[in-house]
Formats: structure tokens, C-alpha cells, sequence
């Protein structure tokens, strides 16, 4: 059995007036880019199908549709790394997410 001295401990007060806040500025803006891309994303994928069935593209049309979203996912994918080099990180994140 161990025992503590109470006066000797630090208090938890002392101690996280030295350490920075766990959710900065920069880390909530990610968190709200990310939250936009996959909401995004995941509309996109749930809507396309069902509005080229009801524009009267039928299955074989939803299916292509789907198709053509996910190529041009990767094919975004693939030229995100040379646009973050010409633009920077900020303007492809905002282009991707318009």
C-alpha cells in the first residue's frame, strides 16, 4: 500500500495553467473541415444514385453514376498532392470542400 502526502502533491490547478488547451483554434477549424468534407462526400453519395433513378437513368444509370462519383474521388485523390504544392494547403481544402 502506497500513501501520499497531500501537501506535497502538486494541485491540478498549478498544473494545467502550464499546459495549453487541449482543442486550439487551428485543431476546431480542422475538425469543422473534416465534418464538411464527409458530409459532403456522404450526400453526394446517397443523392446521385436516387436522382439519376428518378430522372429515368434506371438501375443500370444509378450504378454509373455511383461509378463515375467514386473515379473522380480518386482521380481527386491522386491530384490533391500536386495542387497542395502549387496553392497550398488552405486554398485546395477550401476548393475541395466548394
Amino acid at each position: 500500500m502506497t500513501t501520499t502526502d497531500p501537501r506535497n502533491s502538486a494541485s491540478p490547478t498549478a498544473a494545467s495553467k502550464d499546459r495549453p488547451p487541449l482543442v486550439s483554434r487551428p485543431l476546431l477549424l480542422r475538425f469543422i473541415s473534416v465534418f464538411g468534407a464527409s458530409a459532403s462526400s456522404y450526400l453526394l453519395l446517397s443523392v446521385v444514385p436516387l436522382y439519376a433513378r428518378h430522372s429515368g437513368a434506371g438501375g443500370d444509370g444509378a450504378g454509373a453514376t455511383t461509378g463515375v462519383l467514386m473515379l473522380a474521388t480518386v482521380t481527386g485523390e491522386v491530384v490533391a498532392p500536386r495542387f497542395i504544392e502549387r496553392f497550398g494547403h488552405r486554398v485546395t481544402l477550401g476548393a475541395g470542400l466548394l
